[in-house]
Formats: C-alpha cells, sequence, structure tokens
C-alpha cells in the first residue's frame, strides 16, 4: 500500500514537473531573506530585481532550474539565487 502512494506520488509530481514552463527563483540577500524573485523560462534569461540595492540582475536557469548570472555580472557579496520551485 505505501509502495502504490509512493509512485502515485512521484508520478503526479512528475507530470507537475513536465507541465511547468520555468523555474522560481528567489535572489537572496546576506541574512537569506528573499529580496527578490522571479520565474524564469527553462533554458532563458530573465531579470530579477532587488529593490534594496535598486540593482536588476540577468538571470539564466537551464532545463532542470541550475542558476547562474549573466557573464558580466556579479551579485553582491553574501548574495545568493535560490530554486524556489516551478512555475
Amino acid at each position: 500500500m505505501k509502495f502504490t502512494a509512493a509512485i502515485c506520488l512521484l508520478a503526479s509530481y512528475a507530470g507537475f514537473a513536465a507541465a511547468a514552463t520555468g523555474c522560481k527563483v528567489e535572489l537572496l540577500n546576506f541574512n537569506s531573506v528573499a529580496v527578490g524573485t522571479g520565474c524564469i523560462p527553462f533554458n532563458y534569461f530573465a531579470s530579477i530585481y532587488d529593490p534594496n540595492t535598486r540593482a536588476g540582475y540577468t538571470i539564466h536557469a537551464t532545463n532542470d532550474c541550475g542558476l547562474s548570472v549573466q557573464a558580466g555580472q556579479r551579485l553582491p557579496e553574501n548574495y545568493s539565487l535560490r530554486k524556489a520551485g516551478f512555475c
């Protein structure tokens, strides 16, 4: 019974992930507080804005939600990106 439930749960998650078109991304400050969020389509670039520093960052998301900052840009010291799910 538990095995069947686990298979059903896994199948529903796989179906949800397949229906997703991108990655939900959070820009975290030095306190690990989300200061900017966005939905970035798979294998595409999108901008995330930080209202505290008044700066925007161009972020790339791979098809498995690997995240990187566009070449030539850097996040502020102790800032980071976090995958917050699919969108």
